[in-house]
């Protein structure tokens, strides 16, 4: 939680992405899906209270590296040589490690206690939640190791709920956790841009992967 609350996100939304995105809260599940969760209590740059659990904690000073490359995403390095500079008011030193982009999905995502990394869209909550934190994916793509068991019996819960009501208490319960309770500190959501030309017609543009969902070669066409 310490250093979900020593980065700025404002600051990255402006300076990282140029203002094309929006906050995120530490957990994956954006207002593109259906139940999002609204009502997370936000974190928010706070480095005195990051320092105060730092100390409550013993390790005030903590000394954390972050692997990255630009690989995962166009500015990860940068971003984390911002993150290391907010992070300092709270006490915790971040050495920024960059890696070769060569090899950096092999050797250092998921190997690393911190690593940089971008997750897409994917086609609904559970498939989101899944493929990235459920237990059942540890030793594949649950690249923090994250194992809660409110957080698991939730999903599993949601994934056969026909109740639509209680199938949102319980993503929203999962969104929670992972806010809360996770590995993973995400201060922004990214916006897909398209640049379009008169030249070339499309459908209704997908907005779950760059290029219309990876399916421009599909279902783009010339016009002249």
């Amino acid at each position: 939680m310490a250093m979900k609350l020593a980065i700025d996100r404002q600051e990255m939304l402006d300076k990282i992405l140029s203002g094309r995105g929006s906050i995120a809260n530490d957990q994956p599940i954006s207002e593109a899906y259906e139940y999002h969760n609204p009502n997370l209590e936000q974190h928010s740059y706070d480095p005195e209270k990051a320092k105060a659990l730092l100390e409550k904690a013993g390790v005030a000073g903590l000394t954390v590296p972050l692997h990255v490359a630009d690989t995962p995403f166009t500015g990860a390095t940068n971003m984390a040589q911002l993150y290391a500079y907010q992070a300092v008011k709270a006490g915790i030193t971040i050495e920024v490690k960059r890696e070769p982009d060569d090899g950096y999905w092999s050797s250092i995502w998921g190997k690393r206690p911190m690593f940089a990394t971008k997750w897409s869209g994917r086609v609904n909550e559970d498939v989101m939640l899944t493929t990235a934190y459920a237990r059942e994916a540890i030793g594949g793509w649950n690249e923090t190791s994250w194992d809660n068991a409110a957080f698991n019996s939730a999903l599993v819960a949601a994934r056969g709920e026909k109740d639509e009501a209680r199938r949102k208490e319980l993503y929203w319960e999962c969104q929670r956790l992972i806010s809360e309770d996770g590995g993973m500190v995400a201060p922004v959501w990214a916006d897909f841009l398209d640049a379009t030309t008169d030249k070339v017609a499309h459908g209704e543009l997908g907005n779950d992967w760059e290029l219309d969902g990876a399916r421009a070669s599909e279902r783009w066409w010339f016009t002249a």
